[in-house]
């Protein structure tokens, strides 16, 4: 009879860590063809005393990003994703403007984690900006050096029996932050390098862990990039004044670049959009390349640009 265990872990192509009374590896079974994902729940079955996962249960949602070979999995069946980015030098509106796209695009919810607020006095403006950027996103201060900044003040967005994932870049704190919820300091951790601020990277895959109160908490390593489809619409609402301004200009391949009739130039010139913002905006888009070249671009560059938008004219 086959029994269902969950991934707590998964160590090359075939090998995975199961949730037992205590964590087992097996192996999977030839005809388990998908690719198996830590938070996955797993039908098991014995086969000549060996325990072999077999198939994967349905799944609720996954996180995924893409890079340079396609879509790659992240995790599986989680409810609660925090976004972990430290206020120091790692702070990056941008990177994280692609961190919630992945995590809206799964459907759990989000909630942007501060960490190390012990460094500087102004996390409460880091707060202030991520809540005018995200506004369906939570957002909570932590630091584990000080106790003004309960670290358990996760739990509020994060209910028994729930899955939860950190993400973030390398060195923001995350297993420091994990070590705080685990109660026993059992991931390995470094400080941060005094020339720049950061965290060093101690993460090198993804595991589950249980918490004494039926939660569970994924760690993963730091993502050196985060690729975003250009038709994610999630890339629309976290820019939904450019994309209705857009809208009403008079190309529907506006580059927002000098094309007459152009709203969104005539909102930055206002100063009713940032332009920095919308180069953001259009990056995402894969609208970029001839504003970039008009910009920024060689002479002849330019000059190739300045052509296509007098056929347009």
């Amino acid at each position: 009879m086959d029994e269902v265990y969950r991934c707590t872990g998964v160590f090359g192509h075939r090998m995975v860590q199961i949730e037992k009374e205590e964590p087992a590896k097996i192996e999977c079974h030839a005809k388990l063809t998908e690719t198996v994902l830590v938070g996955d729940y797993l039908k098991c079955k014995e086969i000549g005393n060996q325990l072999y996962a077999t198939e994967i249960v349905k799944r609720t949602n996954v996180i995924k990003r893409i890079n340079f070979s396609g879509n790659q999995l992240l995790a599986a069946n989680v409810d609660v994703i925090f976004i972990v980015t430290s206020v120091n030098n790692d702070f990056n509106i941008s990177r994280l403007e692609r961190y919630y796209i992945i995590a809206r695009e799964s459907g759990a919810r989000i909630c942007f984690t501060l960490s190390k607020c012990d460094l500087t006095e102004h996390y409460m403006e880091y707060q202030k900006l991520l809540k005018k950027n995200f506004h369906d996103a939570d957002v909570v201060n932590t630091s584990v050096y000080d106790s003004e900044f309960d670290c358990t003040v996760l739990y509020e967005f994060w209910n028994h029996d729930e899955t939860a994932i950190f993400i973030g870049s390398s060195g923001v704190g995350k297993s420091s932050l994990l070590n705080i919820l685990l109660e026993n300091y059992i991931i390995k951790v470094q400080g941060i390098r005094k020339k720049d601020d950061r965290g060093r990277h101690t993460t090198t895959s993804r595991q589950l862990y249980n918490l004494k109160d039926n939660r569970c908490i994924i760690d993963t390593p730091g993502l050196r990039s985060i690729g975003i489809s250009a038709s994610n619409s999630n890339i629309e609402t976290v820019f939904s004044d450019i994309a209705e301004l857009e809208k009403n200009c008079r190309f529907s391949d506006c580059s927002h670049s000098n094309e007459p009739g152009c709203v969104v130039l005539h909102a930055i010139e206002s100063g009713a959009l940032d332009e920095e913002r919308v180069e953001r905006y259009l990056k995402l888009k894969g609208k970029d390349g001839l504003r970039h070249k008009l910009k920024y671009g060689k002479p002849h560059q330019r000059q190739s640009a300045v052509k296509q938008l007098k056929k347009r004219k």
